[in-house]
């Protein structure tokens, strides 16, 4: 492991301060964490695999006088101003009322919903499950009737810093800004977070649920007047109506969702990136997010193949405490334009990091488990931002040899899976980097998803018949750069052997 990262540091700037990162993803990264936690942001980090970021407090003196991050308060207003956007929030209510982008001052400005609250908010309703059968599993489609009213509690700018008094700046590298509420016997904390360089408003929500039947969600009204509502789908998207009309779409009160969800019109529009809630609606006002319900725990009729659990089971499911994340994405154009889905994927999976203050030559990291799988392989990007790699592994030919010779040595090949994200044909390159030990050719071979090779007439490696391409040298690293071709919303595995 130390002879790989000694190499790629080699061909980076000598300085004494490095970070070690690997990216899972091929979309490019800004987030740099260890252990589940951001401790920092990097220049941005394209393709799988491992990386050096190191800078300077020059740089950083420049960014942070770039690139201010400021919050001015007021007793009705807080104005939160970062690069890409200028975020206002009532400190009376504890809801985002207005988000503007800074490019062209697209104005997103929310409308009055049920609870006569202006703004963002969280939506607490009661279900009636006397005609549904299954309430585990079914939201109750008539859920609206039955509000619950959410008691705003408190408002706390959270910073390293002594907190700003009124009308005055502050230019921390990020602002935290906490809000609390309560409802019948349970809690809600949200915590926004806004990083002066990164177009997210990153929401961390905490829900101490006590109470049962209930449903929670976080709905964003939005002055937009598009009624297509773009939902990710695994490797794909697909687009679902606002505004139900046929009796198919009424009968979607609650749609599902995978990385992200999108609502656009000719002005710009607002993305809501996903980490792991996977429910949501949408109405004439705005979109919604599917935090938590409590619906009765399922009766033992369900489970008549397993044996009986003891008389003390819950009653009720998740009531407990909740923690989720996700995140705003103002924007301007489309989508597509914006690279919603590369920024969704970058965001759901942050690079891992390892700080190294006096990084020597020899200096053992093999120790560190969580960068030992990435030592065996390259680093994989493609040059084109709708194409993303969804997997990189072994082949299963590879690994079932090597179980079977109890073989101790690596394999020498491995799957890479790949997908069109934006709906359109490309034309693109694999770009393979950071070989160990460097390959003299590559042998470029198009699977099928059981890793079967599918026959020459239809592989898709632009070079034709012979699946051997060129290699293109840059300094002492050896690059593949392998031609490819990828037709819309098509999923695309290759096997690559060394």
């Amino acid at each position: 492991m130390h002879s790989i990262l000694e190499r790629i540091i080699a061909e980076e700037d000598s300085v004494s301060s490095k970070a070690i990162l690997f990216n899972p993803t091929n979309s490019p990264s800004r987030y740099f964490c260890n252990r589940q936690e951001t401790i920092g942001i990097v220049p941005e980090i394209g393709g799988i695999g491992i990386s050096v970021s190191s800078q300077t407090q020059d740089k950083e003196d420049t960014i942070l006088k770039d690139n201010p991050l400021s919050i001015t308060k007021s007793p009705t207003l807080w104005v939160i101003n970062a690069k890409k956007f200028t975020m206002s929030i009532n400190p009376l209510t504890g809801n985002i009322v207005q988000i503007n982008t800074n490019v062209t001052k697209t104005n997103f400005t929310p409308r009055m919903y049920i609870l006569g609250l202006i703004g963002t908010r969280f939506l607490i309703y009661r279900e009636d499950f006397a005609k549904n059968f299954f309430p585990a599993w079914n939201i109750s489609k008539d859920y609206p009737k039955v509000p619950v009213q959410l008691v705003f509690h408190s408002i706390a700018l959270i910073s390293q810093k002594a907190e700003p008094k009124e009308n005055e700046k502050d230019n921390d590298e990020e602002i935290h800004i906490e809000v609390k509420y309560r409802f019948l016997q349970s809690s809600v904390s949200v915590e926004y977070i806004i990083h002066r360089d990164h177009p997210l408003i990153r929401i961390r929500t905490k829900i101490d649920l006590r109470d049962s039947c209930c449903l929670i969600k976080h709905f964003f009204p939005l002055a937009i007047t598009s009624e297509d509502v773009t939902c990710s789908t695994q490797m794909g998207n697909i687009v679902r109506k606002r505004v139900p009309k046929t009796a198919m779409e009424k009968a979607k009160w609650e749609f599902s969702i995978h990385r992200w969800m999108d609502l656009s019109d000719e002005h710009g529009g607002m993305g809501i990136l996903n980490q792991d809630r996977y429910g949501a609606s949408a109405n004439k006002n705005g979109l919604a997010l599917t935090l938590v319900r409590s619906p009765p725990y399922p009766g033992d009729g369900f489970y008549s193949h397993e044996e009986v659990i003891s008389g003390d089971r819950p009653q009720y499911t998740d009531l407990m405490e909740h923690t989720f994340e996700y995140a705003l994405f103002p924007h301007t154009g489309s989508w597509q334009s914006s690279h919603l889905p590369q920024l969704a994927e970058a965001y759901s999976h942050p690079c891992m990091g390892l700080l190294l203050p006096n990084f020597t030559p020899g200096f053992l990291l093999d120790t560190h488990r969580e960068f030992k799988p990435s030592t065996l392989f390259p680093r994989v990007e493609t040059d084109r931002p709708n194409v993303l790699i969804s997997a990189l592994k072994f082949s299963e030919r590879d690994i079932n040899a090597l179980e079977k010779t109890q073989s101790t040595i690596s394999p020498t090949g491995f799957i890479c899976r790949i997908y069109e994200c934006e709906g359109k044909p490309t034309e693109f390159h694999l770009i393979l980097s950071h070989i160990f030990p460097s390959a003299k050719e590559l042998k470029v071979e198009s699977v099928d998803l059981l890793e079967d090779p599918i026959s020459l007439s239809k592989d898709p490696v632009a070079s034709g018949k012979n699946p051997v391409v060129g290699m293109h040298q840059t300094s002492s690293t050896a690059t593949w750069r392998i031609p490819l071709k990828i037709k819309p919303s098509e999923i695309l595995t290759l096997e690559i052997a060394l």
